[in-house]
């Protein structure tokens, strides 16, 4: 019975084609070549998604995709925490991180962060902490609930008591919706998409896939390699 590849044979084909990528970088049956092989890698390493510690009900590694475990402090990374979960492929080089981030938003939320002025501020300074991060270089919002959700979302609150000419006043409403569209415009020309799935499964689901094609995508910055002249 042959035996199965190791995931460091893996990684060295894979090392070794990208060579011949960088050489011929248009060459289609090259980067097929390569996709193969990380195919294959995936399914020897073990990939790992870290969770923020303050996640309350976070997404579980059956919802994901991958297992899951605490994302550390920053005295053990020496990284500010940015994000609620990143992927990790566990190497035998070391850990290398994936390099999508996501933030993790209920409609709830994602009102609270990117339409109250002092929280969206807030959340502006995480995504120039996210640039300044070399673990990563794209950054993704994911909503539970649909882009209409958030459109007619309005908090029937306003400073502990229930705002019946908030909730009710059609001309304000407008206001706020076309701020919120604005907001998620900007975040997309920032390079921080705000993607909307129905709910928490769905948002697992697509953070668990984005994960997988960020490493196929990506590989080359997992295994530490130069870049392609097409990336």
């Amino acid at each position: 019975m042959a035996k199965r590849k190791p995931a460091c044979g893996y990684a060295a084909a894979i090392t070794e084609l990208h060579q011949q990528r960088l050489e011929y970088p248009d060459s289609k049956a090259i980067i097929k070549k390569i996709d193969t092989q990380v195919r294959g890698w995936m399914r020897r390493v073990d990939i790992a998604i870290q969770v923020a510690q303050n996640e309350q009900t976070p997404w579980t590694a059956e919802m994901i995709g991958y297992q899951t475990e605490p994302m550390p402090s920053k005295k053990s990374s020496g990284f500010a925490q940015t994000g609620d979960y990143a992927g990790v492929v566990r190497t035998s080089d070391g850990d290398r991180y994936v390099p999508v981030l996501c933030e993790r938003k209920s409609i709830q939320d994602a009102y609270g962060t990117l339409i109250v002025e002092e929280n969206r501020a807030r959340f502006y300074r995480e995504i120039e902490r996210f640039h300044a991060d070399p673990r990563f270089d794209q950054l993704v919002v994911i909503v539970e609930g649909t882009l209409s959700d958030f459109l007619l979302y309005q908090p029937d609150f306003t400073g502990g008591k229930f705002d019946y000419k908030r909730r009710f006043a059609t001309k304000k409403n407008d206001s706020v919706n076309e701020k919120k569209m604005t907001t998620l415009a900007d975040l997309f020309m920032l390079d921080v998409p705000v993607l909307f799935c129905d709910n928490a499964a769905l948002a697992a689901r697509m953070y668990g896939r984005l994960i997988r094609e960020a490493i196929r995508k990506k590989y080359w910055r997992v295994l530490e390699l130069e870049p392609p002249a097409s990336s």
